[in-house]
């Protein structure tokens, strides 16, 4: 698996080959960076192909405080993958080096179960 990191260029992300995986990031204690990750970058990415999958990534964990109503609760980030369609959401924090490893395991777990579903959708088509 390759992984490039376009750093928010968003140019970039129309001059890559078509990836096995799109790992999309927003900060967990700022809300515009969702509201971006949810109104520009998940629609760009779904316009280009829409069978690669997607993990959603909360990033600054260790930031996030419990009840300040600027931050993005578990459940907020977990609501917006599944309306994004998005095929696991993750939450890490790089400074405590939390939930960096489940990041990439949900990574490989979803190009692995897209190379199924691509694998089946073949096996149906040679048994018509």
């Amino acid at each position: 698996m390759n992984i490039t990191d376009i750093a928010g260029e968003h140019e970039d992300l129309f001059s890559l080959e078509v990836p096995d995986i799109y790992i999309v990031c927003f900060s967990l204690v700022d809300k515009d960076s969702l509201d971006s990750v949810e109104e520009f970058w998940i629609p760009d990415i779904q316009s280009l192909d829409q069978s690669v999958p997607i993990v959603l990534v909360g990033t600054q964990l260790d930031m996030r405080k419990p009840f300040d109503s600027r931050h993005i609760t578990s459940e907020q980030g977990q609501k917006a993958a599944k309306r994004l369609g998005a095929d696991y959401y993750v939450e890490c924090s790089a400074k405590e080096n939390s939930g960096i490893r489940e990041t990439f395991q949900k990574a490989v777990m979803a190009k692995i179960r897209n190379e199924k579903k691509k694998l089946e959708m073949i096996k149906r088509m040679l048994n018509r």
